[in-house]
């Protein structure tokens, strides 16, 4: 009998450093009946024709150029595509264990579960497919959530990280309810297709044993530093507290969690940098300042976040007292998703 046809997409854009690896261990699957859809963004470097000179002669990789819309188009543009029953997504500069698409798929057909969810491990950006010790996992563990506690976990981030690429998703329930990537969000896009995406089902399935490596490059624009994208991340943020007061009351307070923690994040990046909008800075402090007040409510949060977290908008008026100050000379303006 033949097993389910899975598909995996992979945004790919400059990576011609790193993406040789990550073909590797997508071909080395011991799940075989993949179709691998591999998606250009209109790379200026030697990426494109790595990945059509790796796919010739393998009918289950696909190679499609995309318009350079950034990676949430790539990725809808992969949704587009696939033919899989079930779906995953990979970065292009990450590796995959062998063991990594049978051990997601395995937990979700024993739990009769619509997402799961594995460990992963961090890997330094030169360490090699070839260098790493892939031990197999115990197929037979698992943990089981209902809807409520996993998205409670999610936006906790209590297991289950922001990102698309350690999880399988029906394909069936992405395409019939349309989820999918805002286009025009370049940060943080993740969070909102999985919040999307959780609100739609009932049970998620989280496997601890670690299957995926997040590898971290020294130009990946979670480790860049600060720029204006990193404000995109308000798009989905926003987006998620907007709709659970109005559909999912009994996460709301956890929406306010998960946008402290990246609030956190971005204010200590804006002041490791020379960004100067005061509008903008007190407006993300203003949600930060919001935000605490939740964070009591929140038992999934881990404890030393609702102990100290409390103390970042006050810390950060301190810090950035010269760039917020009222007598600055307001010469910017406040992006759209801040301006509410």
């Amino acid at each position: 009998m033949k097993k389910t046809l899975i598909s995996v997409v992979m945004p790919c854009y400059n990576s011609e450093r790193f993406i040789i690896n990550s073909l590797v261990s997508l071909q080395n699957q011991t799940y075989k009946n993949l179709q691998i859809i591999l998606v250009d963004d209109q790379s200026t470097d030697n990426t494109l024709s790595i990945i059509t000179d790796f796919a010739k002669g393998k009918d289950n990789f696909e190679v499609y150029v995309n318009q350079k819309k950034g990676v949430s188009s790539a990725r809808n543009t992969g949704i587009d595509k696939a033919k899989g029953e079930y779906i995953a997504f990979m970065d292009s500069d990450d590796i995959l264990s062998p063991y990594h698409i049978e051990n997601l798929y395995t937990a979700l057909s024993s739990t009769g579960a619509d997402l799961s969810i594995c460990a992963y491990k961090k890997s330094a950006y030169d360490k090699t497919y070839d260098k790493i010790k892939f031990k197999k996992p115990d197929f037979k563990r698992y943990e089981l959530y209902d809807k409520v506690t996993a998205t409670q976990y999610f936006l906790a981030q209590k297991k289950f990280e922001f990102s698309v690429w350690n999880k399988l998703y029906s394909t069936k329930i992405i395409k019939e309810n349309n989820v999918s990537f805002v286009e025009y969000c370049r940060y943080n896009e993740d969070s909102l297709f999985n919040y999307k995406y959780l609100k739609l089902i009932d049970k998620t399935v989280f496997v601890p044993f670690p299957t995926y490596y997040y590898v971290q490059t020294k130009n990946s624009l979670v480790r860049r530093g600060f720029n204006e994208y990193k404000l995109d991340a308000y798009i989905s943020l926003n987006g998620i507290l907007h709709d659970a007061y109005n559909n999912f009351p009994e996460v709301k307070e956890y929406a306010h969690a998960i946008r402290v923690a990246l609030t956190c994040e971005i204010l200590f990046f804006i002041k490791r940098s020379k960004y100067n909008n005061s509008r903008s800075i007190r407006k993300i402090i203003e949600y930060a300042t919001e935000d605490c007040k939740h964070l009591k409510y929140c038992k999934h949060v881990k404890l030393y976040r609702r102990l100290f977290i409390p103390l970042v908008p006050t810390v950060a008026k301190i810090l950035l007292a010269k760039r917020i100050s009222p007598s600055i000379k307001e010469e910017f303006s406040l992006p759209a998703w801040l301006d509410e």
